[in-house]
């Protein structure tokens, strides 16, 4: 029974960083809203209305939580690699990374797949029949270049897939370059690229206003995603060598960059729907001014653990986080489902809109979550488990603290 209650706990990852897994779990929570808001969408009307704004705002743009996620994730997997010496990889410790990559992601990803088309959710209709040409690409992480018609929300894997594979080459060229200085150009020049790309991306294609037609061309592909990404590696590397930089342990300063980055990232959250209607600020700036203040907010979290980022070192938080990927992964197949059941209800019908969604959103969300338990004992556990067996393996580290 006692080892049961161990396999059952949520217990932090040695290393871990509390604040980060706090982020984690507000990125996954903004997703879920956000698509449980999208079913009530009815243009002009207020789901929520608090005077002059929209109190589901913050719902709407929901889909910043995926930015929040790549930010993360550029910060994470770069913080691990430069924890050893990227300039001498070795193909086995390659070998070892990318196994670990496949671990945490391939059993879980592929096992909900395989339960879709297995039909193990007859109220969740896939955008489009799944072909064996539509299974392919998606088994190959390829969704973001095609249609991610199976679930929409698997397009940011196949984005992520992508920056795993290319992060230890990257890393390992940047090594070999003569300064710092140096380095942090070269992931500057690619914060900067992805903005440029994608503003020449619409200015070349006519009719990309509406967010269904704008959202495969350039918010679903890889690269132009990479400042989100490269924004969490810049902020790995000046983190990894924070002992070169007298500004990183100027307390006002980091406060400073904390509240600036909370507050822009805050502002453009709450400002207004952001994907009601894409212009060339949506299409070009939008996400990366928001990467920017995410990565500045992140940033100030890891050198100064600040009183007014206790609450993302909650326990809640933490239990969210580490059942995040399930959740993400199946939180879109029960929103039909859910309110289909509760349309039986006469009494729901007299709800208002605003009403109609609070109670939607409180259902489906802990049906989400009672399934993403699941999912993360059943299937996601063994195998980080096993993951965690080849963490403890010895390894090479520099002189450079780990978090």
């Amino acid at each position: 029974m006692a080892a049961l209650l161990q396999y059952l706990s949520f217990r932090r990852v040695p290393g871990a960083i509390p604040e980060l897994d706090g982020l984690r779990a507000l990125a996954v929570l903004l997703v879920v809203a956000r698509h449980g808001a999208r079913l009530f969408q009815q243009a002009g009307v207020p789901l929520l209305p608090l005077g002059s704004w929209d109190a589901a705002t913050p719902f709407w743009n929901g889909w910043m939580g995926v930015d929040l996620f790549f930010v993360l994730s550029g910060f994470l997997i770069t913080h691990h690699l430069l924890r050893h010496d990227p300039a001498a990889f070795t193909p086995a410790e390659t070998r070892t990374y990318l196994l670990k990559r496949a671990l945490r992601i391939i059993p879980t990803y592929y096992g909900v797949l395989l339960l879709i088309v297995a039909g193990a959710f007859p109220f969740y209709v896939p955008q489009a029949p799944i072909t064996h040409g539509v299974l392919a690409y998606h088994l190959l992480f390829l969704q973001d270049y095609f249609r991610s018609t199976i679930v929409v929300a698997f397009w940011s894997l196949g984005v992520e897939e992508k920056f795993y594979l290319l992060l230890p080459g990257v890393l390992t060229w940047m090594a070999r370059l003569r300064t710092l200085k140096v380095r942090i150009a070269v992931l500057l020049a690619i914060v900067a690229a992805a903005p440029l790309l994608r503003a020449a991306t619409f200015a070349s294609r006519a009719g990309l206003t509406s967010y269904d037609v704008f959202f495969p061309v350039i918010r679903s592909p890889f690269h132009l995603n990479l400042d989100s990404l490269f924004i969490g590696a810049l902020c790995a590397l000046l983190y990894h060598h924070r002992r070169d930089f007298a500004w990183m342990g100027d307390r006002r300063r980091i406060i400073a960059l904390g509240l600036a980055g909370g507050a822009l990232a805050a502002g453009l959250l709450a400002y207004r729907p952001w994907m009601d209607r894409i212009g060339w600020l949506e299409a070009s700036l939008l996400t990366w001014l928001l990467s920017l203040g995410l990565g500045a907010m992140m940033l100030s979290l890891l050198l100064h653990r600040s009183a007014l980022a206790a609450p993302l070192r909650w326990k809640a938080l933490h239990v969210v986080s580490s059942i995040s990927f399930p959740l993400y992964l199946v939180h879109m197949l029960f929103l039909d489902g859910v309110r289909g059941w509760l349309d039986t209800f006469p009494a729901y019908g007299q709800l208002p809109l605003g009403g109609k969604f609070v109670l939607h959103l409180g259902v489906y969300g802990a049906l989400s979550m009672a399934a993403a338990l699941l999912l993360h004992y059943v299937l996601e556990k063994p195998f980080l488990r096993l993951k965690e067996r080849l963490s403890s393996a010895p390894a090479r580290r520099v002189s450079a603290p780990a978090s």
